[in-house]
């Protein structure tokens, strides 16, 4: 049997409630009878980050950890330096969605190289270009890292989907980090066309709700930060209702709108995103939807007007179908996870 112990903030009962893909396929593993899972939550420690460490570092090997699983964007990086100075034996496996630190100096060079990134067992990395410049700039080595698709957990989403009802066209937007809504917003204003925006109260996206605030087309919607189950729900029942996803962010150095991506594909709708080098499911590519140049607002005219043919939609539905019967689904995603698992710990 493998000991998986993934850190987070939620209890296993809340992770319950939402769809696999949101613990990283947590609840999906630990149906498996070959997976003993266990969660580590910071917040039950007390005292100082260095006291916390130790504290969960005892615990961890209490435990007879084999595997710490991590999503490292989510600050973890304390329990990958303990493993560094010996206080945890455990593989480590992570998620990233950014490049891997290089350095940007001898010194720092060669600790993330020599010292921090081989204490690393794998990384499931979210993006090719960030997994080829990882191997390229040799910071990994081919057997720590993969690009891994996060599949949606179909059966989850199931039961939001709106079967044969006749939808108004809608675009629906959500996410906070980097987002454009100035130009979604002139987008679908000059062309007309319905769009809601559901996102968080950081300043670009009150100042971009100010500006249509007598929109007849656009429409915002703020909600509160955190991750409760209604909330999430809540915008999950919004999607379903759209004829469109649009991700448009700024110009980034990095991918964007992964969830957004996952949740989509959920519904079987059509994408359109703003062109960004750092995707791992490109949808001009793989014919689910199109890439426009940021800050481009004739571009996305162009795109909305092409998605509102209800033929070219239906094509994009076959599409989007198409990979979630192949590896975009969270069987697959969790089918290989525990393959993995099995292998980094021999057992």
């Amino acid at each position: 049997m493998v000991r998986v112990v993934y850190a987070t903030t939620f209890s296993i009962e809340h992770l319950r409630l939402f769809p696999s893909n949101f613990s990283y396929y947590l609840t999906e593993i630990e149906k498996d009878s070959r997976f003993d899972v266990h969660l580590l939550n910071p917040k039950d420690y007390s005292g100082n980050i260095i006291v916390k460490t130790i504290k969960m570092c005892r615990h961890l090997r209490q435990l007879k950890t084999d595997i710490l699983y991590l999503t490292l964007w989510q600050g973890y990086n304390n329990l990958v330096l303990a493993k560094i100075l010996g206080l945890i034996k455990c593989k480590i496996v992570i998620w990233k969605y950014t490049y891997c630190i290089e350095g940007s100096n001898i010194l720092s060079k060669f600790f993330y190289k020599k010292v921090y990134w081989p204490c690393i067992d794998r990384i499931y990395m979210m993006f090719d270009n960030h997994t080829e410049d990882a191997l390229k700039k040799k910071i990994v080595s081919k057997k720590q890292i993969v690009t891994l698709s996060r599949g949606t957990d179909v059966n989850w989403y199931e039961k939001y989907q709106k079967v044969g009802e006749d939808k108004p066209f809608l675009v629906i937007a959500t996410g906070k980090d980097h987002r454009d809504y100035f130009t979604l917003g002139q987008a679908c204003e000059e062309t007309r066309t319905q769009c809601k925006i559901i996102t968080f109260k950081h300043q670009t996206c009150l100042d971009a709700a100010e500006k249509y605030k007598d929109s007849e087309y656009v429409h915002f919607v703020f909600m509160e930060n955190g991750y409760g189950v209604e909330p999430y729900c809540y915008l999950v029942n919004e999607v379903s209702q759209a004829s469109v996803m649009a991700i448009c962010c700024e110009k980034l150095p990095y991918g964007a709108g992964y969830t957004n991506i996952v949740e989509s594909l959920a519904f079987r709708i059509p994408i359109l995103q703003t062109l960004n080098p750092d995707v791992h499911l490109d949808p001009e590519k793989e014919g689910i939807g199109f890439s426009i140049a940021p800050y481009d607002v004739e571009g996305w005219k162009k795109k909305i007007s092409l998605l509102k043919d209800n033929n070219m939609r239906e094509q994009i539905g076959s599409n989007i179908q198409r990979l979630l019967d192949g590896e975009y689904n969270s069987k697959a995603t969790t089918e290989f996870i525990k393959k993995d698992f099995i292998k980094i710990v021999g057992k």
